[in-house]
């Protein structure tokens, strides 16, 4: 009788959490299907060839561009010094691999020129994954022992999580709008090329 006493609350607790997680699931999938339209559309330029535009353009030529062996990798490596691309999308001229060059070539010129800058960005970025951990064991906790004190501590995690993802998010559209201010530079992309970069770009910041 306890038991399911328990299970019963358990599930009363649970059903706030039912309209935020569909939210999050629309949110991530709407996201996920702007980067999916991008990768249907073409620019005429190889991401590779346009993050290294970016490199020369910042006087960065001793960074070197290379093919990465893990195939979800388009990032500036710190302890290399090098612009790693994704074997999917280092040759690739669609909009989605573009996107995921330049803000990886934009992100290495960040890191020489405000590393401070980048630094704190990356505090952020793991205390925000600390948090939601946090958040996650703190809910189930509270789920299975049915006690609401641990439940509403881990609705307030939750919210601080919320509070460092949207930084997280300001700060890597920061990122994307120097990004945005390259390319125009470089004069790579006609207008709707650069909408549709800065759309990728923009969905990729919203990624949890």
């Amino acid at each position: 009788m306890i038991f399911a006493s328990i299970i019963v609350h358990s599930l009363l607790y649970a059903i706030p959490l039912i309209p935020f997680f569909i939210v999050c699931w629309i949110f991530q999938a709407r996201v996920q299907r702007r980067i999916d339209c991008g990768s249907g559309q073409k620019t005429g330029c190889v991401a590779e060839q346009v993050a290294r535009r970016i490199l020369d353009h910042a006087q960065l030529q001793e960074i070197k561009i290379e093919k990465s062996e893990n195939f979800t990798e388009n990032q500036y490596d710190v302890d290399k010094n090098k612009v790693m691309l994704s074997p999917d999308n280092i040759a690739e001229t669609d909009v989605t691999s573009v996107a995921l060059a330049v803000r990886a070539a934009v992100s290495a010129v960040f890191h020489q020129q405000v590393p401070r800058v980048i630094q704190r960005w990356n505090q952020v970025k793991i205390v925000e994954n600390i948090l939601f951990w946090i958040t996650f064991t703190v809910l189930s906790f509270g789920l299975m022992s049915g006690k609401m004190p641990v439940f509403v501590t881990g609705y307030l995690i939750g919210i601080l999580t919320l509070i460092f993802h949207g930084i997280n998010v300001a700060c890597a559209k920061k990122l994307n709008s120097a990004a945005l201010e390259s390319l125009r530079e470089l004069r790579l992309f006609n207008s709707e090329e650069l909408e549709n970069l800065v759309r990728v770009l923009n969905a990729e910041a919203e990624k949890y």
